[in-house]
């Protein structure tokens, strides 16, 4: 049986948006060369940085699209847009995708400002984009804790069973998880001062020790994160709260 999960209420901050890191994320576009761009709940066009491999990725209505790209301070350069040839048999998207995978080519320079990335050629904005609430390419895959902080119970203590874990598939905002006990599902969002996770349903065993409670009050608490090779760290501003080690990545068996 589900039950309803309540979340008690957590305003840290996130990222602020003077912090470079800010970039490499997922982006829907909402603006593109003057027009407004409504974004389509089921697939949005998007755009999606990845920091260690220098790479963009994403989709631009039709097709999906990539390229290199080298950025310093505010600047920021894309090189030889490659995508899919998909037919687009929607006229609109079709117009939006080419125009986008033009602009992405002419890119000088990004601006963050309030959760939306506009990115400029020399002086004049191209382009603009919302922070997505899809779960990002990085995060896709199995994650099982192995650090959590703020206890003087041992790890192996705390969880001398099954370890709690996380479950991303991309491109959706639900995943689940496992807090060592008791299966969970909750919601992704990407918003500042906000938590980062939205529990929704917990299933309702008893669960003797420590363990489940712990690993629930620093996973209400996240608000942002970081991926260092196969190390997935939740932080609350500054501090950081539980690590995880990567178990398998979305599609492999």
């Amino acid at each position: 049986m589900l039950l309803v999960f309540i979340s008690s209420g957590c305003s840290s901050s996130k990222k602020v948006s003077g912090n470079p890191d800010l970039l490499f994320q997922k982006w829907d576009l909402v603006w593109l060369n003057g027009d407004s761009i409504a974004i389509d709940s089921e697939r949005p066009v998007y755009i999606e940085f990845d920091k260690s491999a220098e790479r963009v990725s994403g989709f631009g209505g039709c097709n999906r699209f990539f390229a290199n790209f080298t950025t310093h301070k505010n600047e920021l350069s894309i090189k030889a847009v490659a995508s899919t040839k998909m037919a687009c048999i929607n006229k609109e998207k079709n117009k939006t995708e080419n125009i986008l995978f033009q602009k992405l080519s002419k890119v000088t320079s990004y601006q963050i400002v309030n959760d939306h990335l506009t990115l400029f050629e020399d002086n004049s904005p191209v382009a603009r984009f919302s922070i997505s609430s899809v779960i990002p390419g990085n995060l896709a895959g199995l994650w099982e804790l192995i650090y959590i902080n703020g206890r003087r119970i041992a790890f192996n203590g705390l969880y001398p069973d099954k370890k709690p874990s996380l479950l991303f598939k991309k491109d959706q905002s639900f995943f689940s998880g496992f807090t060592s006990c008791n299966q969970i599902q909750a919601t992704y969002q990407n918003k500042t001062n906000s938590p980062l996770f939205l529990p929704g349903a917990m299933t309702l065993k008893a669960c003797p020790g420590e363990g489940e409670r712990v690993f629930l009050n620093a996973f209400k608490k996240a608000n942002h994160y970081s991926v260092d090779a196969d190390t997935l760290s939740l932080y609350s501003g500054k501090d950081i709260l539980m690590k995880f080690e990567k178990k398998y990545q979305e599609g492999s068996d």
